[in-house]
């Protein structure tokens, strides 16, 4: 015989209703099931057996205040319809592995063992707002067609994959924020989402998105874990939150070895976007990065300096202009230091009345291949010394920028 909440799921999905399940004097939260009356029951086989009656039907099916006792196997089902919980308790493990339906949710619900829905086809969106799962959520390899949307809830398994959505595919936006808290690890490797990737959460474990590929990132970067992994994460745009410097230090935070993908994904994003600035300092950042990971010791004391000239100069090459004032601060120099040097410094062999012009000789000196005057002059004494510095300053600034322009520096 059927139960009274068997007989009220099916009118209610008749007459397109809510089943509300729920008492005056009794608690709303599913987690104090335990006070609720007999009256609200359904064991998880006649929860099955009452969705396998209606599953060929184009019916929403609304069940508020329920609990639900035992496990609920719904696995390998095709439902036409819909299936909308509110506010129920699951005591026992719930399997919707390989179902397909119209759309789920299970907001301000609580499982008890865990929610396990890998496989699933969801033609819609997938909610679980303020949803409590203690034990595994389980998304492998499922297609939602609309949003998947974990707004606020609490999933809690300490010794592994509290959120496991690996192979996932959302076709819109997936929000893990608004309050979340996870208790456990998640995972999100290979994962594709089609729209925004919402993540501000408090996690207590590590995130792998490793290959997740995600439209716009829409994150707070404070909510990922130290130890998360970011390699192979793609996506075409950046949210509102986080300019390069705040990016940077993401990555930095997460990133602890040298990955050259990172970055190059975070400088696309902002090329992508138009913020030329913010890739180009990306890039620089990755090189720095690149050349300060290196180990050996003695490798280090000239590759850490020689970073340092490349970085300050030419950007590694992305920002050959940085190299003006440093041209221009070294002619003025070289322009001070011949103007007042005394008669006897300079002088000419071939006498041709024209005056020493300090300024000329400090471009022709600084400025290889360059020759601005009709005398030749030459230099005696300790001046000798600094016309030879300055000339081979600006053929180190001329070598430097055309290898920048070449990308002789912008390696992996």
């Amino acid at each position: 015989m059927a139960s009274r909440v068997a007989t009220g799921i099916v009118w209610a999905a008749e007459t397109g209703k809510w089943l509300d399940l729920r008492a005056d004097g009794e608690p709303d939260d599913p987690a104090r099931q335990a006070a609720w009356s007999d009256d609200r029951e359904i064991t998880g086989d006649e929860l099955a057996e009452v969705l396998s009656v209606l599953q060929d039907r184009s019916v929403v099916v609304q069940v508020m205040g329920a609990r639900v006792t035992g496990p609920v196997d719904l696995s390998h089902r095709e439902f036409r319809g819909a299936l909308w919980f509110d506010r129920c308790a699951f005591t026992g493990p719930v399997d919707f592995t390989e179902s397909a339906l119209s759309s789920l949710s299970v907001s301000r619900c609580h499982f008890a063992a865990g929610l396990g829905a890998s496989h699933m086809t969801v033609t819609h969106s997938v909610l679980a707002r303020r949803t409590v799962v203690n034990g595994s959520f389980r998304l492998r390899g499922s297609r939602i067609g609309g949003e998947l949307s974990l707004r606020g809830a609490r999933l809690s398994y300490p010794d592994g994959w509290a959120l496991y959505a690996e192979s996932c595919e959302v076709a819109s936006s997936a929000w893990l924020c608004d309050g979340l808290v996870v208790d456990g690890d998640v995972s999100l490797r290979t994962a594709r989402i089609g729209g925004r990737f919402g993540l501000d959460a408090e996690i207590s474990g590590i995130v792998d998105a490793q290959d997740l590929t995600v439209r716009v990132l829409d994150d707070d970067p404070d909510a990922w874990p130290a130890g998360s992994a970011l390699t192979g994460m793609s996506y075409e745009r950046i949210g509102q939150r986080g300019d390069a410097r705040t990016r940077l230090s993401w990555l930095a935070r997460i990133v602890t070895s040298y990955e050259p993908q990172p970055y190059r994904a975070l400088a696309h994003a902002y090329e992508a976007s138009g913020h030329d600035t913010a890739a180009r300092r990306v890039l620089i950042a990755k090189q720095r990065v690149r050349r300060a990971s290196r180990r050996n010791r003695v490798h280090n004391l000239v590759s850490r300096p020689w970073s340092a000239i490349l970085r300050t100069t030419i950007g590694y090459g992305f920002a050959p202009w940085r190299a003006i004032p440093w041209v221009a601060g070294i002619l003025a120099a070289a322009w001070l230091i011949f103007a007042t040097a005394p008669a006897s410094a300079f002088t000419t062999s071939q006498p041709t009345g024209e005056p020493f012009r300090p300024f000329l000789h400090a471009v022709e000196a600084l400025i290889p291949l360059v020759k601005v005057g009709g005398t030749e002059w030459i230099a005696h004494g300790g001046y000798v010394w600094w016309h030879t510095g300055f000339s081979a300053l600006g053929w180190f600034f001329a070598t430097v920028v055309a290898a920048g322009l070449a990308g002789v520096f912008k390696r992996d």
